[in-house]
């Protein structure tokens, strides 16, 4: 019997539509609004048009798809990935007139130079940005999760000739994106209603059902903590976990800052779900201790709706348990040999007692 579960929440209790939709409003805004890179003549943000603004910057979800595909898990990571792809092309661009000037302007790195130099290159010239060849570019490259970001240092390596880490998560571009994100959330789709994947009644029947059984339930999840708690309390969730095994991005974020060198530690990182199942209580060093060791933890189910939770949930020998209520097709987790796999956390309820 399993003595421990830690739940993602998005895509598994609850839709992560309005996230997805921030997400694409939040690349739009940094590429097109004067406050930001300002990279386009007329900005493209549509504020009736949402539906348009995702299915061109997501290529009618193919882009999204394949990033939760290839392990990529938190929104400000899909936002960094989806921009810095257009900076990719825009320097492919301005490279064909000069190369010296292209590189310089890699040899600098992503700073307020760099992008006064980026628009001054697209000045007058560039009208929209090509989301439609991402996944196509990226479909043959090995690389998954974090390390995704790779590619695009290899291309600059191999198009432009320089050897240099200029794409990396969490640098001054990835927190402005993060910072967008969090402002766009607040002003247009925090208020959006918080739509639950499964009845509100069965939920907590189900969860009493665990604790009843003595399993203790804990949260690892990209969702800052404040995210968190309002839907907890909205639907009052809070006392069937506990406390010491909730951990949140905003959890991920602090630590980040004390720990850099072990940055990032999101998704699909393991960490957030050592951190769920140890204990939050336990010091930072044992925990970060834990992931390089890489302690067993069987004995504890990860339920989850994505590639990255998977990869979580091998990397620490913990048992997987798939539903498929998020964007993670159920042909893609067989493909990748994962072997229970429910319709919804619904479906999980009434049947975990074949798995105990």
């Amino acid at each position: 019997m399993f003595k421990k579960i830690i739940f993602d929440l998005d895509g598994v209790f609850f839709s992560e539509e309005k996230y997805f939709d921030t997400a694409a409003f939040t690349i739009n805004e940094l590429l097109c609004n004067k406050n930001y890179l300002n990279l386009c003549r007329e900005s493209m943000f549509l504020k009736q048009q949402s539906n348009v603004i995702r299915n061109r910057i997501f290529n009618h979800e193919q882009n999204l798809l394949f990033l939760k595909d290839r392990g990529i898990n938190n929104n400000w990571d899909v936002v960094y990935l989806l921009v810095s792809f257009q900076i990719l092309q825009i320097l492919r661009m301005e490279f064909q007139n000069s190369k010296d000037k292209v590189t310089k302007l890699i040899n600098k790195g992503i700073t307020t130079d760099f992008v006064n130099d980026l628009q001054d290159i697209c000045k007058n010239k560039l009208d929209s940005f090509d989301f439609s060849s991402f996944n196509e570019e990226l479909k043959n490259t090995h690389y998954e999760g974090n390390e995704l970001i790779q590619v695009f240092n290899d291309f600059i390596y191999e198009e432009f000739g320089v050897k240099k880490q200029f794409f990396n998560l969490r640098d001054s571009l990835w927190s402005l994106g993060q910072n967008v994100y969090q402002e766009i959330f607040h002003a247009s789709f925090k208020n959006r209603e918080e739509q639950l994947l499964v009845n509100h009644n069965v939920l907590l029947q189900g969860l009493n059902r665990l604790r009843k059984e003595n399993i203790l339930l804990g949260v690892a999840t990209g969702r800052p903590k404040e995210d968190v708690e309002y839907a907890f309390q909205k639907y009052d969730l809070m006392s069937y976990f506990d406390a010491n095994s909730i951990t949140t991005m905003t959890d991920i974020l602090e630590i980040e800052k004390n720990f850099s060198q072990y940055a990032p530690l999101g998704k699909p990182n393991p960490f957030p779900y050592i951190r769920s199942i140890a204990g939050s209580q336990k010091p930072l060093e044992i925990l970060l201790d834990l992931k390089q060791h890489n302690e067993d933890f069987s004995g504890v189910w990860i339920i989850a709706d994505s590639v990255a939770d998977m990869m979580c949930a091998r990397e620490l020998n913990c048992s997987f348990i798939a539903v498929l209520t998020g964007k993670t097709s159920r042909n893609k987790f067989v493909q990748l040999g994962v072997f229970h796999i429910f319709e919804s956390v619904e479906d999980f309820f009434f049947n975990f007692e074949s798995l105990s």
